[in-house]
């Protein structure tokens, strides 16, 4: 009878031998180690592993499925100590998976969406760049890809030369500039980032190949240039650091800081019978880019990137030690609900911009996919509750914006806690300290810790809104294409409209 020690050491050779290539012996080995042990969450947890591996180099859907049931088997018996190790093989499991499910609209390709809430739960546990990477794979396989470039930019600030991640980087900017900015300098950066990824893929022929393969494509619509660096001002380079900028363009935040904030809406209609009219449309963007505009700048107010006189708004009494009771810890309170606040706003124009017919006094972010039957009452949203409507627009954009709705729903890791603080902070009182403080009569948050939230539901709000703007861009782009096959008369304009 093989002891602990013994199991171990063959679980360990499995894995060297799939580090080596040796893919179908790694597996044997793998199994006869399960077989041999008694512990069957070590078991599940290690095999699981290795099979949802070995099932990705082999392309074998049935290894990886196989994995991943075995991980499930074990998933409420994961123990503190392989916590991160666990959630990180699952989703590798389901982001195999879901590579190889069918389907582009809202709905389809669920696998992706387990994949990002067990990645996301992963990094509660240890932040790492392979974590962060595979995160922003499974972004890309859904459309996300502002959140990707997120994850990526947080890899490359602390590994520069991370040849994946400068690729994925390349790769996440050509896709934003084929469904929504037409903007020359986004293929000039992925080129630039492309071609960064190939001289350090150089002794790594695997990844070699593929990043030639992609340059040769990219080459001749890109140009080869060196940016000229500027020097921002505090703010717009506090609004960059933190990527809350409304710009997805890496080279205007280095020639031109001061346009951080411009939108382009490429082109809408100033003409025909329509509705919503032109101005509507235009009043919508406006107010939900003024809305996260003013959660910014509450933002910046309250970590003091911006010079704000507060003396004389509020009398402060003495109050329990490590309290931080002035009003700039308030202002960042504010600015998280109102970050938070304007997905809803997102989901109150696509009701009245779709025609949903939803009732407006009950449509949020989470429940305007749904069909009228199942309009709060289902706790989440499939392809078999969904509006018509909204499958019938199935775009890549609108796609990226419902998997994002139901991350913000029922997603692990930072939705979760995303979700916690936004329903304490709307319904509770919450003090914000620089120690934690236990108390029965209100929730204690540190104030450190209140600033990174507020930056990440930030980046997430600034998502979505650039998600619902290429999705209205595709919209209104089609309706010119159909209005000119009718024969109306309909100007087409080239504008920016937000400034």
């Amino acid at each position: 009878m093989a002891n602990s020690a013994d199991i171990d050491k063959l679980f360990k050779f499995s894995r060297d031998l799939l580090d080596s290539g040796e893919t179908r012996r790694a597996v044997k080995v793998g199994r006869r180690a399960a077989a041999l042990a008694k512990n069957e969450i070590a078991t599940a947890t290690n095999l699981g592993g290795i099979l949802i591996d070995a099932g990705g180099d082999l392309n074998d859907g049935k290894l990886i499925r196989e994995g991943v049931e075995l991980l499930k088997s074990v998933e409420n018996y994961a123990s503190e100590s392989n916590t991160k190790y666990f959630h990180h093989n699952l989703g590798t499991g389901y982001l195999a998976l879901g590579q190889r499910e069918r389907g582009v609209g809202p709905g389809t390709r669920p696998s992706l969406s387990s994949a990002v809430n067990h990645f996301d739960e992963a990094l509660l546990y240890g932040d790492d760049e392979h974590t962060r990477t595979n995160l922003a794979s499974t972004f890309i396989n859904q459309g996300r890809f502002i959140e990707a470039l997120d994850e990526i930019e947080t890899v490359l600030a602390r590994v520069p030369e991370h040849h994946v991640a400068l690729a994925k980087r390349g790769y996440a900017l050509m896709q934003v500039h084929s469904w929504m900015w037409k903007h020359q300098d986004l293929l000039n950066c992925a080129l630039l980032d492309r071609e960064m990824a190939s001289e350090l893929a150089q002794n790594d022929p695997l990844y070699y190949e593929g990043y030639k393969k992609i340059l040769s494509e990219l080459r001749p619509k890109a140009e080869h240039y060196e940016p000229k660096e500027k020097t921002p001002s505090k703010m717009e380079k506090w609004i960059w650091d933190n990527r809350l900028a409304l710009n997805p363009c890496p080279t205007c935040r280095v020639e031109s800081p001061e346009a951080f904030d411009i939108y382009a809406m490429y082109a809408h209609l100033e003409g025909g019978n329509r509705r919503p009219s032109t101005n509507e449309v235009i009043d919508i963007l406006n107010s939900i880019h003024a809305s996260f505009s003013s959660a910014r700048w509450l933002l910046m107010s309250g970590v003091r990137v911006v010079d704000t006189r507060l003396d004389g708004q509020h009398v402060f009494l003495d109050s329990t030690e490590f309290v931080v009771n002035d009003l700039n810890a308030h202002m960042i309170k504010t600015a998280f609900i109102s970050f938070y606040s304007t997905l809803d706003k997102i989901a109150y124009a696509m009701n009245s911009y779709f025609h949903l017919k939803h009732n407006t006094d009950k449509v949020d972010f989470h429940n305007v996919w749904m069909n009228e039957k199942s309009f709060g009452v289902e706790k989440d949203v499939d392809r078999k509750n969904m509006h018509q409507s909204i499958k019938r627009i199935s775009t890549p954009a609108l796609s990226a914006l419902y998997h994002l709705a139901q991350s913000m729903k029922l997603g692990l890791g930072r939705y979760r806690q995303l979700r916690k603080i936004r329903n304490n902070l709307s319904h509770k009182v919450v003090v914000t300290t620089t120690k934690k403080i236990k108390s029965l009569y209100y929730e204690s948050m540190k104030l450190d810790e209140l600033i990174l939230t507020t930056i990440e539901i930030g980046r997430i709000s600034r998502a979505a809104i650039l998600y619902f703007g290429a999705t209205l861009w595709r919209a209104e782009f089609e309706r010119l294409k159909r209005f000119k096959r009718l024969g109306m008369n309909v100007v087409h304009s080239h504008k920016h409209v937000i400034r």
